[in-house]
């Protein structure tokens, strides 16, 4: 595995733990991710660091009361 593909899946896990918190569906939620097939996008520095800021907002709410 290459330092891009490591980058790429924490890039997609940090996405999948965000939709998680929140609920939210993505493929990377409902199906274990391939590193391997991680693609590191082009601005990668800055989508990772906003993804995991993200990810902290998200489990920072507090849930809504059950239904």
């Amino acid at each position: 595995m290459t330092v891009a593909q490591v980058l790429g899946h924490v890039h997609d896990l940090a996405g999948a733990f965000r939709d998680a918190a929140t609920k939210g569906e993505s493929p990377a939620a409902s199906s274990p991710p391939d590193p391997a097939a991680s693609v590191l996008p082009e601005d990668w520095r800055e989508a990772i660091h906003l993804r995991l800021a993200e990810l902290v907002r998200a489990w920072q709410d507090p849930l809504p009361p059950p239904a």
